[in-house]
């Protein structure tokens, strides 16, 4: 029996110190993901995705902004006039939401965009952009939509389709969240329910 008991504690041993390790390394990780934007509980829904920046060498490689092409995109104004989102960008968190007037799901969100714009408008830039001549919508559907509802919250174009092309926008609603740095904290496919929502906004002010 004594023969065996030395390597009986060893493997006990090893069993113990490997178990170890795996906790730290796994909480490690839970606290890396955090810190890089991963999915949390604000972000928990099925459809709602998180943007990790990449690690490069051990220090996290600077994400794109709203400054760069690669999520930069023209629309256009109510009136007409060209815009680019860094130009819409103010130093703030930001939402962008794409819709388009004949899309059921978008017009269910719509009250819960309208209800953070009026309670959050001075603290995040709102950026509902409709994905005018997609699938046959029309700005004078859209308009109609926006004017029949009483909406307040910002309303852009997206008429030659450039947003949608950058932002690969293949289903609707698809609503992106931007920390004040112009970076892309999360995005979500679908309508968005009311608390993941105000949910998200919180994640984005810091609350």
């Amino acid at each position: 029996m004594k023969k065996y008991l030395k390597p009986l504690i060893i493997v006990l041993v090893a069993v113990i110190a490997i178990g170890g390790g795996l906790l730290i390394y796994n909480k490690l990780s839970s606290l890396d993901d955090i810190e890089n934007g991963a999915e949390t509980d604000v972000a928990a829904a099925e459809s709602t995705h998180a943007v990790n920046g990449e690690q490069t060498s051990g220090v996290q490689a600077q994400m794109p902004t709203v400054f760069t092409d690669d999520i930069n995109f023209t629309a256009y104004t109510p009136d007409g006039k060209e815009v680019k989102l860094s130009d819409i960008f103010e130093d703030k968190p930001m939402i962008v939401n794409f819709w388009a007037s004949w899309c059921g799901p978008c017009k269910s969100e719509m009250p819960y965009f309208e209800e953070a714009y009026k309670k959050y408008g001075d603290d995040i830039t709102f950026v509902m952009v409709d994905l005018n001549g997609y699938q046959n919508d029309t700005k004078e559907n859209a308009e109609k939509l926006i004017d029949e509802m009483g909406y307040t919250f910002p309303v852009y174009f997206d008429s030659g389709g450039n947003a949608m092309d950058i932002y690969g926008v293949r289903s609707m609603p698809t609503t992106y969240f931007f920390n004040a740095r112009g970076e892309i904290l999360t995005y979500h496919v679908g309508a968005i329910a009311e608390d993941s929502l105000n949910d998200a906004i919180q994640q984005m002010l810091g609350r």
